[in-house]
């Protein structure tokens, strides 16, 4: 920065105003002007496969609706946090021939920069209430960005027997990323 940008800066802000607040001003100027988090919804659709000894009916239709929610954006990006990058999920699941419209649970974690992976855990209940846990990742990739952020792998496990039930392909659609953009705001 140079020193016309500076003075030019020093004229933009009232350093005397600034200087006569008490904390407690200083403090509500804060929570006005800075977001307290950001939101978004994501919908993503593909196909599982059941794994059972019975017989093999395929892939089979698989949507996910999930809105993705983080309370404290300066936890969110500061990395010792314990919320780095990391965001509470809720939303729908409807599985083929496993669960219609069952309200899921979790977190995703936006972990690109060590990890270099979106890493989605949730929970949901069938309509008979059993419990199943879904961890799915994307895996980013510098060389194909569009495609790794785009799909996600995954497996849907009985909680109760800890065995895997289903393997997951989910893919955002390009009909599906204007309104995922248009949905993210900023919570106050």
């Amino acid at each position: 920065m140079n020193m016309e940008t500076l003075k030019n800066l020093r004229n933009l802000v009232n350093v005397d105003f600034i200087k006569s607040l008490n904390r407690e001003q200083i403090k509500a100027l804060v929570e006005y002007y800075i977001p307290r988090g950001i939101k978004f919804n994501l919908t993503m659709s593909g196909t599982h496969r059941m794994i059972s000894g019975k017989d093999d009916r395929g892939d089979l239709p698989l949507t996910l609706t999930i809105n993705c929610v983080s309370n404290n954006v300066l936890n969110f990006v500061k990395r010792d946090s314990g919320e780095f990058l990391r965001m509470e999920i809720t939303g729908t699941i409807t599985a083929t021939d496993l669960v219609e419209n069952a309200e899921v649970r979790g977190s995703v974690e936006y972990d690109f920069i060590s990890k270099r992976q979106f890493v989605y855990e949730f929970y949901f209940t069938d309509k008979n209430g059993r419990e199943y846990y879904f961890n799915g990742h994307n895996d980013i990739s510098i060389f194909q960005p569009i495609k790794s952020f785009s799909t996600m792998l995954g497996e849907i496990v009985d909680r109760e027997s800890g065995k895997i039930v289903s393997t997951v392909v989910l893919k955002i659609e390009a009909k599906d990323i204007f309104p995922l953009i248009k949905s993210f705001r900023i919570v106050k």
